[in-house]
């Protein structure tokens, strides 16, 4: 768990430093030309939407498959260069594919009554980053075999946000066209990309050779249908967390658009301790599914159960309670002020995302991962029919509620499905517990004094959470890991006080 812990800080520290980045556009930048913040969104939710087609699950194996080749006196035998070069016929088809299918595609969405001019001025820029993305999410998954997850997360989170602010400044001034804006987008791609492959080349684990003699035509095909599954897996994923994004610029605008990802952008706060314990865990996971260790399974299923939900949970309360007072900070609180219903679903749905732990690397990574398949497409499946039923009647607080109830039923199921074929249930009393604390923080919120001046509201805002929900879960010792990560910290200060 200490390694966990180690890479897990840094990689969240990392994140934040990108969502202060972020937090300072969404708040000042972003809000000057949602237009064209809608837009960059339309493209880059598209092209991670094409990727699972590009990628023909390929990025899938980076992970699960690397305790098979592992050797480090010969480069694990080869496995990147294996990687890359099957990544790169599957780029060159997928390619090919959706050049010849361009025509019925778009008369498609025509039918679907999708604004189908935002498709086709955007098609060829789309293309070239879902193919770049492919390699990106190799590259950035055969760090995470090494445990080195801090230096990807700085070139995928904070390049992106100085990137998006720079090009929405531009716009606003009238110094780039959308032109440019598709320029700019493939070049901080291609800027993600090198720097990925420098950085395993200073781990010394950039090498293009195959070991063929390695190769057998059992672990092939072992490895071809967890490509298949992973296709169909990625595929249903992205409908399921990126379509909504997709689909309030095709059928509401690309300013509304805008307003809904920012109100996505600060939600995805919540989400941002998930998304480290996920990278960190994963090769772990996978080496106890390797080992049959159902012990380390059980245990990290439990703990990061709770110390998510609590981090899950003090993020919500913190952004929630102060919200208003937010948006006041910013010149333009008439156009974020119409994102909070967005926002208060958006928030909800990745708290209870945080709340389930890392049940999907415990699926993907185990023996049944074929199921994974099956409540991914049902994901898919109920998002769409949601955002369909819901935007036209709410707009983006549809595709928001829609998003919300295909995340609750989708870990529902997960839940079920880990207890019911694996034996592991990570829910304890605790668990109930710090959530009846939560609610009665929020009750308290409401009695909290007014004044005029929003930073003031914050900081009352934040006391109090502070005090009402991470207090009582610290005198209590409701999650041990925190206490003894509290205990580690204060030492380390008092050190260097002494010092």
């Amino acid at each position: 768990m200490g390694v966990i812990q180690r890479q897990g800080i840094k990689t969240a520290t990392i994140g934040y430093i990108g969502t202060a980045l972020g937090a300072i556009s969404t708040l000042w930048i972003y809000p000057l030309d949602t237009e064209t913040y809608g837009l960059i969104q339309f493209i880059i939710g598209l092209a991670t939407f094409l990727t699972p087609f590009a990628s023909l699950g390929i990025v899938n194996l980076t992970v699960r498959f690397f305790p098979n080749f592992r050797n480090d006196s010969n480069f694990h035998h080869g496995y990147l260069g294996l990687l890359l070069s099957a990544a790169a016929l599957s780029i060159l088809i997928f390619i090919s594919f959706a050049i010849l299918w361009k025509p019925t595609f778009i008369n498609f969405l025509e039918v679907l009554q999708f604004d189908s001019r935002l498709f086709t001025q955007n098609y060829a820029t789309v293309l070239a980053i879902a193919a770049m993305l492919v390699i990106i999410q190799i590259f950035s998954g055969h760090s995470t075999n090494f445990k080195r997850i801090v230096f990807p997360a700085i070139f995928k989170n904070i390049y992106p946000k100085l990137a998006f602010a720079i090009l929405v400044l531009s716009a606003y001034f009238n110094l780039i066209s959308d032109k440019g804006i598709q320029l700019g987008l493939i070049i901080l791609h291609l800027l993600i990309l090198l720097s990925l492959a420098g950085y395993l080349l200073h781990l010394k684990q950039f090498n293009l050779s195959i070991n063929t003699s390695f190769l057998s035509i059992p672990l092939l095909k072992n490895m071809g249908n967890y490509a298949l599954y992973g296709v169909m897996g990625g595929l249903g994923g992205i409908i399921a967390f990126r379509l909504d994004s997709i689909m309030v610029a095709s059928m509401v605008d690309l300013q509304s658009n805008g307003i809904y990802n920012i109100a996505l952008f600060i939600s995805n706060v919540i989400a941002i301790p998930l998304s480290a314990a996920e990278n960190i865990t994963s090769p772990i996971i996978s080496h106890a599914w390797k080992e049959e260790n159902r012990t380390e399974l059980r245990d990290l299923y439990s703990r990061s159960t709770i110390i998510l939900l609590v981090a899950g949970l003090f993020i919500f309360l913190s952004i929630w309670i102060a919200v208003d007072d937010i948006f006041r900070l910013t010149p333009r609180y008439d156009i974020l002020i119409q994102g909070k219903n967005v926002l208060l679903f958006l928030g909800l749905a990745q708290l209870i995302n945080m709340a389930t732990g890392v049940n999907n690397q415990i699926i993907i990574h185990s023996p049944q991962y074929r199921y994974n398949l099956l409540l991914i497409l049902m994901l898919a499946g109920l998002n769409i029919f949601s955002n369909l039923w819901l935007i036209p009647i709410y707009g983006i607080a549809g595709a928001a509620m829609a998003t919300a109830l295909s995340l609750t039923v989708y870990n529902l199921l997960k839940y079920l499905f880990i207890w019911w074929k694996f034996g592991l249930q990570p829910l304890r009393l605790s668990f109930f517990i710090i959530i009846i604390i939560g609610l009665i923080t929020y009750y308290f919120s409401l009695f909290l004094p007014k004044t005029n001046w929003p930073i003031v509201n914050i900081i009352f805002a934040g006391l109090l959470v502070l005090t009402s929900f991470l207090g009582p879960i610290l005198f209590f010792k409701l999650v041990p890991d925190l206490n003894l990560l509290v205990s580690q910290m204060l030492r380390k200060v008092k050190a260097y006080v002494h010092k």
